[in-house]
């Protein structure tokens, strides 16, 4: 069983709730739970830890932190790698409470497009901060031996090839067809 946690673009909040990985979930043999809400951050995650424990699954896959680097000003986002991860090992801790035996595969924030309507930073600071996540992200994998995927090189090169507009329907949002098999195709085939 595989439990995924995220932000709208795992709930499939903009594109008639087709999360990023619907295609691959034929390739899961046991139950598939979604716990995300549109607009989340890590901290977000963190405050419902008794609505994420209603359940336990085998693998949790976790895809956070898009917003709490768009909108990194608010009072409660990870401003930083370090504190990213810190709320990452705070998720986990609390999921570990309930389920002992999980495996953890974490996935860094998705990017986001050029003049992102919702973000606070310029496109520039995002991704920085995007990389400075990832890295963060990386080592905190590395250190505890969870899985680490990150798509986004995958996704980036797609959509510049082929356009930004075959693949997302905003700024950040996969679409329902090409969108979410790119962001499912990137997470099999990550290296």
């Amino acid at each position: 069983s595989v439990y995924f946690l995220g932000d709208s673009i795992t709930e499939g909040t903009k594109n008639n709730h087709h999360p990023w990985y619907e295609p691959m979930k034929h390739l899961i043999k046991g139950n598939v739970y979604n716990y995300s809400k549109g607009g989340y951050i890590v901290q977000n995650l963190i405050n419902d830890k008794d609505k994420i424990n209603k359940r336990t699954a085998e693998v949790y896959v976790i895809a956070i932190g898009t917003n709490d680097v768009r909108k990194g000003t608010t009072k409660s986002s990870a401003k930083n790698g370090d504190q990213y991860v810190k709320k990452i090992g705070k998720l986990i801790s609390n999921i570990q409470e309930k389920n002992s035996e999980a495996k953890f595969v974490l996935i860094p924030p998705f990017i986001s497009r050029k003049n992102d309507p919702v973000s606070t930073r310029s496109y520039k600071d995002k991704l920085k901060m995007n990389s400075e996540f990832a890295e963060a992200l990386k080592k905190y994998c590395d250190d505890n031996s969870y899985t680490y995927i990150n798509p986004n090189k995958y996704i980036k090169e797609r959509c510049q090839k082929y356009g930004y507009d075959d693949y997302l329907l905003d700024y950040i949002h996969p679409g329902p067809n090409r969108g979410i098999l790119t962001y499912s195709r990137a997470a099999l085939l990550y290296k």
